[in-house]
């Protein structure tokens, strides 16, 4: 039985989330911010001596629990995640992995460091994926990601409600196939979304890679497709091909990285027409700064542009390469205010 005393706050609370803190390092809470803005399960804490740590509080207990142990033993085996600092009745404490998010330093960089940031990035998860294989144990008893009965078959058909939506035409493709060929077997550590908002590049140029909200076993590619097919990746077709193959030699792999990259891109946008038809386009800036889906026209046009080249290299996906671009000028057709 635990020696802390009873906590009368509500649990998710303010005050719930500063008797823990107190609790967990001895220090008290002197400021409180939401790095993602409001609405989101972390906060950052600044601590009475003047350091800052981050409190994370899941739906679930379990996930920040399982969340927190993931942490220890990546940490353990020296993969950059942020250190746990402490876990109690469902809050989880960890380092605070800095406000460089690596969405913004990669936006602000010329091409070349927007290659080293991707790279660093990549490098990151790759170590994450390294530690865990040294960690079998651990591995096996992660979840499947992507198992489901159904699940490659729903991936693929969001882009046909999409071109419903739009009235534009669906994706020529051969769905069946393309949904079985994405077939893997739950093999390898994958962090699934890794999103670049998601990584904080840290003053010695690494990525450190926070909010492990979901990870579990697949080919071990997955997030690098999703990585790819990032708003903000800003990278053109052959530099990504160039990494991809620098960091999934076989070429199978890398073929289902980038179909994967495809349909997540492709899902991406269905999320972004929704968000327009509730708010209208937004401005890059106040997107980066709050962690916000990149519903900005150029950033669209980009995202279009480069997943449409990327999809025209592959039998199975060549049938989006124009429905890319069919997406960028209907979403622009339907909201004609969006300044470029």
């Amino acid at each position: 039985m635990s020696d802390a005393p009873t906590i009368s706050f509500k649990p998710g609370s303010l005050g719930w989330i500063k008797a823990l803190t107190v609790q967990m390092t001895g220090k008290s809470v002197d400021a409180v911010t939401a790095p993602g803005g409001k609405g989101r399960q972390s906060v950052r804490l600044q601590l009475d001596d003047g350091s800052t740590v981050i409190a994370t509080r899941r739906a679930a207990a379990a996930r920040a629990e399982a969340e927190a142990g993931l942490l220890q033993v990546l940490s353990s085996e020296g993969a950059p995640v942020p250190r746990v600092i402490g876990f109690r009745e469902g809050l989880l404490l960890q380092q605070d992995g800095g406000r460089n998010r690596l969405s913004h330093a990669m936006v602000k960089a010329d091409p070349d460091r927007r290659i080293a940031l991707a790279r660093a990035a990549m490098a990151s998860l790759d170590a994450c994926r390294a530690a865990m294989d040294r960690r079998l144990d651990v591995l096996a008893r992660l979840p499947g990601l992507g198992t489901r009965p159904g699940w490659a078959e729903d991936l693929v058909s969001q882009p046909y409600f999409l071109s419903g939506d739009l009235a534009i035409a669906r994706p020529q493709v051969d769905a069946d196939a393309l949904a079985r060929s994405l077939t893997a077997a739950p093999s390898r550590f994958t962090r699934w979304d890794a999103r670049l908002a998601n990584g904080s590049v840290q003053p010695d140029g690494t990525v450190l890679w926070f909010d492990w909200d979901m990870f579990g076993r697949r080919s071990g590619v997955e997030d690098l497709s999703w990585m790819i097919a990032d708003d903000w990746w800003g990278i053109d077709r052959a530099p990504t091909d160039d990494l991809l193959a620098e960091f999934i030699p076989d070429e199978t792999a890398r073929k289902l990285a980038r179909r994967l990259a495809v349909l997540v891109a492709a899902n991406r946008l269905k999320k972004i027409a929704m968000r327009l038809a509730e708010a209208g386009w937004t401005d890059a800036e106040e997107a980066l700064r709050l962690d916000r889906m990149g519903a900005v026209p150029s950033v669209v046009d980009g995202l279009c542009h480069r997943m449409g080249e990327i999809a025209d290299t592959d039998s199975q996906t060549a049938g989006f390469a124009p429905w890319f671009a069919d997406v960028a000028g209907a979403l622009r057709n339907r909201y004609p205010t969006a300044q470029a």
